[in-house]
This record gives structure tokens, C-alpha cells and sequence, in this order.
């Protein structure tokens, strides 16, 4: 599961990276243009873009602590 957990997280930002620089160049032309509701939406869009990531990015360290936490549990020795 972690694996699969990883590659759509490695994938993704094959995807993501592209779509923040494309996002970003299309908000600075329409800034330069003075298209201000236009820069106001491209603006949404990358926030919404850059919490996509950073959420991915928690979710990953919240599975791994579980996972680590799992694991010490299951090879600990029972208190007797």
C-alpha cells in the first residue's frame, strides 16, 4: 500500500509541477494585461493547486508514523 501510496505521489508531481508553472505564467500575463478578476481565479487555482500538494505531503507523513508506530507495536515484547 505504501508503494502504491508513493507512486501516485511521484506521478502526481509529474503533473503538478507543469500545471504550477503553467498556472503561474498565465496569472503573470494576465496581470501584465490588467485582467484582475482573470489573476484573481489563476490565483485560486494555484492556492488550490499548492494545498493539493501540501495536504498529499501530510497524509504520506501521517501513514508513515502510523506504519512505524504499527511495526513497534507488533515486534515489541508483551508485558507480562
Amino acid at each position: 500500500a505504501r508503494l502504491a501510496c508513493k507512486a501516485a505521489i511521484d506521478l502526481s508531481s509529474y503533473v503538478t509541477g507543469p500545471l504550477l508553472f503553467f498556472v503561474a505564467g498565465c496569472d503573470i500575463f494576465c496581470l501584465v494585461k490588467g485582467r484582475m478578476q482573470d489573476v484573481l481565479i489563476l490565483s485560486m487555482i494555484l492556492i488550490g493547486i499548492l494545498l493539493f500538494v501540501v495536504f498529499a505531503a501530510v497524509i504520506e507523513e501521517i501513514v508513515e508514523r502510523i506504519k512505524k508506530t504499527v511495526v513497534e507495536a507488533m515486534y515489541s515484547k508483551p508485558n507480562l
